[in-house]
This record gives C-alpha cells, structure tokens and sequence, in this order.
C-alpha cells in the first residue's frame, strides 16, 4: 500500500477534524488498544491537540485523501523543549506497509527542524508497538512511570 501513497507532510489538523476523528475511531478499537471511542470525544480530542500553542502534526495522504497522521505539543521540561508524540494514527488497510514509519520518519524530521531536543510517547504495552518503537530507536527511559487513577 505505502506505494500508493502520494504524499507526507505538514498539516493544520484543525482542517481534517472530522476525518482524523474517524481514523481515530477506527485505528483505537482493535488491539491492543481495545478502546471505544464515540464521535464526540474523538472530535474533542483532537480539537484539544490542534489548539495547542505550537502543536506538530503531520499527514499522510493517498489520492488527496488523509489515511494517516502524527500530532505532537510541545514538552518543556529541566532538560529543555520535547515534543510529545500525542496520537500517531494510520487507516487499517494502509497499515504493515510502511506508511507509520513514514509518517513517524516525517513528524521527527519536523520536530528537528523547529528545534525539538527529543520525541517523548506513551503507547500500549503490546509486542507490536514496543517492537515498533524499538525498531526506530525509541527507549523505556527506565526512570519515568506513567501512573493513573480514576476520579
């Protein structure tokens, strides 16, 4: 499939909203992740990302159609400015082809390019995104934890 894609680049995610909370819905209900998402808050989350001061977010298109993206906010922390990789998300059939290494490959070419120190994310712990991630370098700090409760 990656063959058929026609472009990567930086996008305003505000201008595909409605899409990306589609491909949203759709990359986060099988596993690893199992979650179900309704439109709202799929919409809402987005919103929330792409009025961050200085959000990244890149697309991944196939005939003019947007099948994947990345979207990041900045991080600023002791050791200076990061950009944390929010959602990373690619249209099912487009998926195993190399389009999220792509797509991965263009948002850390942007990051670096506007000056981000490092790439921070948080993802399910599954052989496939921990192998994923590991193939391109990315590490368990082996000092942090992320820890939640419910409210």
């Amino acid at each position: 499939m990656s063959d058929r894609i026609v472009r990567f680049g930086r996008i305003q995610l505000a201008e595909y909203i409605d899409i990306g909370a589609r491909l949203l819905i759709t990359c986060y209900r099988p596993p690893p992740w199992n979650e179900e998402w309704s439109p709202k808050l799929a919409i809402q989350r987005l919103n929330e990302l792409s009025s961050t001061p200085n959000y990244l977010s890149v697309g991944a298109f196939h005939e003019n159609s947007l099948v994947g993206f990345a979207v990041g906010v900045p991080h600023t922390g002791a050791h200076g400015t990061s950009i944390y990789l929010s959602e990373i998300v690619v249209e099912p059939q487009f998926q195993k082809a190399g389009v999220g290494a792509s797509l991965l490959q263009s948002f850390e070419s942007l990051a670096k390019e506007v000056e981000y120190e490092s790439i921070w994310l948080v993802t399910a712990r599954a052989e496939a995104t921990t192998r994923f991630y590991a193939n391109r370098q990315y590490q368990e700090p082996g000092t942090l934890l992320v820890l939640a409760r419910k409210i």
